[in-house]
């Protein structure tokens, strides 16, 4: 039969109800566990659990994993090797540190000017965007006034 808790330090066996100042250990948490490691202390008091536990959670349901967050924390003490990393700062600039650790895209280069593309090229490569060449405008002799009908072309009205 299962172990059940009964209430605050009462738990029952076989139907008989134990006492016990320890509470019954709970399965581990992956996540607190590396809070714990990143951090390097156990929180004791009530409010260290608690709000150990409120980081933890949010950490669980953003889906975040423990080497993660050891990516995130590691990143922050390279930024920042003078600033305390505490358990608000890894989750107020988790998501910031971690884009960094991200490799960076790979940028092609120009195989025959060896210049990043985007970046222009070397004046003496072939893939160098040159202006057209000018072209010569088509002149349009004008009709001379009173010759006529009066028309003038559109391209001959100024």
């Amino acid at each position: 039969m299962p172990v059940t808790r009964v209430g605050v330090g009462q738990y029952t066996l076989d139907g008989k109800i134990i006492e016990s100042a320890d509470p019954l250990p709970r399965p581990r948490n992956d996540i607190w566990d590396a809070l714990e490691e990143i951090l390097n202390y156990t929180p004791i008091t009530k409010n260290e659990l608690s709000e150990f536990g409120q980081v933890v959670r949010s950490f669980t349901h953003a889906g975040v994993t423990p080497a993660q967050m050891k990516e995130s924390a590691k990143e922050y003490r390279r930024r920042w090797p003078d600033v305390d990393l505490t358990m608000h700062a890894l989750e107020r600039w988790f998501s910031h540190m971690l884009a960094q650790t991200k490799p960076k895209r790979k940028v092609a280069v120009c195989p025959e000017c060896g210049v990043a593309e985007g970046a222009g090229h070397a004046a003496d490569c072939s893939k160098v965007s040159r202006p057209p060449e000018p072209t010569l405008r088509r002149v349009v002799p004008r009709v001379p006034k009173g010759s006529g009908s009066g028309f003038v072309a559109p391209a001959l009205r100024r």
